[in-house]
């Protein structure tokens, strides 16, 4: 498969990714808002997570949109953003299952335990995909970088 081809591919799935954060982020904002409305103490930090991806995402598409010789950086620091974001999801959950495994609510209440797929508190099956994919363009974006850095160092 030719690097123009993969780099369009890249490009779909960050542009797609960031709109599956951006209506995510849509979803979460209608709950604050609800939240605000009712008095309900809550956190912003999903809002704020799916803000975090959405920019990220259009980070990494600009970086292979752009026609030269950084872009493959611009790129991962894009993942880089996403991972991060994921590493701080995963605190989060760390954080907010310790509490509420020491509230005495859950305890007779379990039904009401967050759900944590993937070890990440509201995760859903995409973004499981969604991290397995970035990682899978990170190896290709550094391959593809070393490779460059290879051939310009040898001519």
């Amino acid at each position: 498969m030719s690097e123009r081809c993969v780099t369009n591919f890249c490009v779909v799935f960050f542009l797609t990714a960031a709109t599956l954060h951006a209506r995510q982020l849509l979803i979460e904002w209608r709950f604050l808002n609800r939240a605000m409305e009712s008095g309900f103490l809550t956190s912003a930090f999903f809002a704020e997570l799916q803000l975090f991806f959405i920019l990220s995402f259009l980070v990494g598409a600009v970086g292979l949109l752009i026609r030269w010789r950084f872009r493959l950086i611009i790129s991962l620091l894009g993942l880089g953003g996403v991972f991060l974001g994921y590493v701080g999801w995963r605190l989060y959950t760390i954080r907010q299952l310790k509490v509420v495994s020491q509230d005495p609510f859950f305890t007779v209440h379990p039904e009401y335990f967050p759900p944590h797929s993937f070890g990440l508190v509201g995760a859903r099956w995409w973004d499981f995909a969604v991290f397995y994919c970035c990682l899978i363009l990170f190896i290709w974006d550094v391959t593809s970088l070393l490779k460059r850095s290879h051939r310009s160092h040898f001519h």
